[in-house]
């Protein structure tokens, strides 16, 4: 949270001319961050530390998986780059929160925003196995499938259309739109000790503020 609240001070340095000084911006982004942090509920007792970037702040589900550094914007330009270690074959998680810097609090559907997010996953393979597929899926609440109605998908409405999804280390890229939204990555591997970049494109037309994305190796059958 202290990262975070680092973060959006420096946020304000760029608009001084909206108040006085930069320490009465910082007072009042901190407190606004303080009610809205708190307005998406507490942080699982299972999620490792958070790391801030851009308007995101991303956490992982522990001990499967460690984020090692998240950067970038989340802007087709600038994409949210979570870099990470995935210690076993077992299913991880990944818990994005989502704040508007123009409000300091989350972001709703009411203020006519909607989450637009260019993100790509650099995972180290600490599994001990080699991985012949990786899965991802998102979910609006954690451990519950996403569905339809909750306006949460990878870009089936092509907004981000000039970035497309893919992975440097598996040729194909299947979308499973149901039951669950989720995105097969196939026909390759990543050996144990080697690191795998997967890029994917997220839109939510009704955001609460999170999201999660859970990350499932594909292991060999034998």
């Amino acid at each position: 949270m202290a990262h975070y609240l680092h973060h959006l001070c420096r946020f304000s340095s760029y608009h001084r001319g909206m108040m006085p000084d930069r320490l009465s911006i910082c007072f009042t982004a901190l407190t606004a961050f303080a009610g809205s942090f708190w307005a998406l509920g507490p942080v699982d007792a299972q999620e490792d530390r958070q790391f801030a970037a851009g308007s995101y702040v991303v956490s992982a589900e522990a001990p499967h998986a460690t984020i090692m550094a998240v950067t970038g914007t989340g802007s087709s330009e600038d994409p949210l780059i979570v870099h990470q270690i995935v210690h076993d074959g077992g299913a991880s998680t990944l818990t994005v929160r989502f704040y508007d810097p123009r409000f300091l609090r989350p972001a709703t559907a009411t203020e006519g925003n909607f989450l637009k997010l260019a993100m790509t996953l650099v995972i180290r393979n600490a599994s001990g196995r080699a991985w012949v597929g990786f899965d991802v899926e998102l979910q609006q609440e954690s451990r519950l499938p996403s569905v339809y109605e909750d306006g949460l998908s990878f870009d089936q409405m092509r907004v981000l259309r000039r970035r497309e999804i893919g992975s440097d280390s598996f040729v194909e890229a299947v979308r499973a739109l149901e039951p669950y939204d989720e995105i097969r990555f196939l026909d390759g591997f990543v050996d144990p000790g080697q690191s795998a970049r997967f890029d994917i494109n997220i839109i939510d037309v009704t955001p609460n503020g999170v999201f999660h994305l859970k990350q499932i190796p594909r292991l060999p059958a034998s």
